[in-house]
């Protein structure tokens, strides 16, 4: 049987455990199974009221033969884990709390628990101190064990006092994580102990079709520098993989398809320090906005996109990304140029192509031109498109009309009676039918448009640099955006020229602009004819002034996300 099938029991069955409830009165401590409230039972004293005092008290609850009503619709085959929320009554100093699960084998034949019960698997939290808020304790049920209820113990100084706010069965989601009021810690049913200060150390197992969420803190006091970026790293199985450090928080999801080794453990090796959690969802693979939606994008990190393997797409001619960062901005992966086309070609020269700009072309009239390799569109930009053809009755392909519906779903257009309005986000696009190097380019282009698009503010900081050009270094730019052919970009459109131009700028790392330019730029400008001067001066001063305006967008681009130029996302691993 293949570890995700051990691992996986239904909801139904659990109910069946539930059912066979032991003898007690009932607890007034909350449960819940997956939004259902049942009702414990109490086999001792603190289980009756949830108190536990110190030095040391155990709690034992049952589960009771109502939960047996929760079975049928409400059945899921998930791995679930039971948690329990502690508070401390009154300040203490460090405390322990454990769980622990009780099974046939804790009661007698007259259904009382025994005076001597087995050993079991524990779940602990040490040294907790008084600061550190509500405690959440969890553990994965085991599968086909006959759980019959729960332990909770506690241990303290004399007269320190706790209560057991509630119990719930969640989907397993393991780890660790701290925040504002509360520590939280969930280990499989194979136990296992951390303490608040020891959590970020510890090893965490990473089943199969799972993905580990890592909650990256703030680092107000700085992360390097862009060639020398402050990361953290962690380690599964053979394979080292992480994330570079940001100036604000971030929660980045890995699938554990993605690493090389997708049944070990994942351990943070440096930089721990700067987590402030790191949480592995058992029956998840990744996270999308509606896990019910074939077509909610994936939210994942653009670095990851790129690694992404194709046989963990959902289907096989694309896949549909929703950048974690800037969740409103789309990144759509297609399996080739022509399925690219079919989504995204009219729209090119609808937006953007000069001479063609403002009209719906037939497929017939657009079949011997080029569009672009990879894309990039606004939400008023895609409104406008999609209105059109709703005015029209154009008869728009398959890939675009899905396109459409992905668009309306995700907030980036919204229906305005016959029409569509523009909402909040954009679309990217790139290919695997692009090389690997061109991948990673076309990636930082298309995604620094999505951030102009989407942040008024970078916006801003753009036309700053823009305006502060050399009128001869525009000048050179938007007549290569005219002569080339594969571009053909409306120059009259200010909009457009200042996006292109910093993401020319930003597509590649800083220390590689002035070689881009007065190298690879230059030979196609001199290639198709530009202006000899305007190419001369480029060459002379080592396109010295697109470097200075590289720099401060870098600068920027740093500061505010941890991002730079030919870089955006934060993932990287060792592959």
């Amino acid at each position: 049987m293949s570890p995700a099938h051990t691992l996986r029991f239904t909801f139904v069955a659990l109910c069946v455990l539930l059912a066979s409830g032991c003898s007690g009165h009932g607890s007034s401590v909350p449960f819940d199974a997956l939004g259902h409230s049942a009702r414990l039972r109490s086999h001792t004293g603190a289980a009756r009221t949830g108190s536990l005092e110190g030095p040391s008290s155990t709690a034992w609850f049952g589960f009771n033969p109502e939960a047996a009503r929760l079975s049928g619709p409400s059945a899921v085959a998930v791995p679930l884990a039971l948690e329990v929320i502690i508070k401390p009554v009154d300040p203490v100093q460090a405390y322990s709390v454990s769980l622990g699960f009780l099974t046939a084998d804790d009661f007698g034949p007259d259904g009382k628990p025994v005076t001597d019960p087995a050993q079991r698997a524990q779940a602990s939290i040490t040294d907790i101190g008084a600061d550190s808020g509500e405690i959440r304790l969890g553990m994965v049920v085991p599968p086909d064990s006959g759980v019959r209820g729960f332990t909770v113990s506690f241990s303290g100084s004399e007269g320190a006092r706790a209560s057991v706010v509630s119990a719930s069965l969640v989907p397993a989601e393991t780890g660790w994580r701290r925040g504002a009021g509360f520590f939280r810690a969930c280990f499989s049913s194979d136990g296992g102990q951390v303490s608040p200060e020891s959590a970020h150390r510890a090893s965490w197992r990473m089943p199969a079709l799972s993905s580990a969420t890592v909650y990256l803190s703030a680092n107000p006091n700085g992360i390097g520098t862009p060639k020398e970026q402050d990361r953290v790293a962690f380690s599964q199985g053979s394979f080292t993989f992480g994330f570079r450090k940001a100036p604000n928080p971030a929660s980045p999801c890995v699938p554990s398809f993605i690493l090389s080794d997708g049944t070990s453990t994942i351990r943070a090796v440096a930089g721990a320090e700067s987590i402030d959690g790191l949480s592995v969802a058992w029956d998840r693979a990744y996270r999308t906005p509606d896990a019910a939606s074939p077509l909610s994008p994936i939210l994942a990190d653009p670095g990851m996109i790129i690694e992404w393997p194709r046989s963990a797409w959902r289907r096989a001619d694309r896949e549909v990304f929703s950048w974690d960062r800037f969740p409103s901005v789309l990144i759509f992966d297609t399996a080739d140029y022509a399925t690219q086309d079919r989504y995204f070609k009219r729209l090119a020269f609808f937006v953007e192509k000069k001479g063609w700009r403002g009209k719906l072309w037939s497929d017939a009239e657009i079949a011997g031109e080029h569009a672009y390799y990879a894309h990039d569109y606004r939400a008023e930009s895609l409104a406008e498109f999609f209105t059109r053809a709703a005015e029209e009755k154009f008869p728009l392909g398959k890939e675009e009309l899905e396109l459409r519906d992905i668009l309306v779903a995700e907030g980036v257009i919204a229906k305005n009676g016959k029409g569509f309005a523009a909402g909040a986000g954009a679309i990217v696009s790139i290919s695997r039918e692009s090389v690997s190097y061109l991948r990673y380019l076309f990636m930082a282009h298309e995604c620094y448009h999505g951030i102009y698009f989407v942040d008024p503010e970078f916006r801003a900081k753009v036309a700053e640099v823009y305006g502060s050009m050399d009128p001869r270094a525009l000048e050179f730019l938007q007549s290569y955006f005219t002569i080339i052919p594969s571009l053909g970009y409306d120059t009259s459109d200010e909009y457009l020229m200042e996006n292109e131009f910093m993401a020319y700028l930003m597509q590649q790392p800083l220390d590689r602009v002035g070689q881009y330019f007065a190298g690879n730029i230059a030979e196609r400008f001199r290639k198709h004819g530009g202006d000899p001067e305007l190419d001369g001066w480029v060459v002379s001063t080592e396109a010295a002034e697109f470097a200075r305006a590289a720099s401060e967008l870098n600068a920027y681009a740093f500061g505010r996300w941890g991002l730079a130029g030919g870089r955006v996302g934060l993932f990287w691993s060792d592959k």
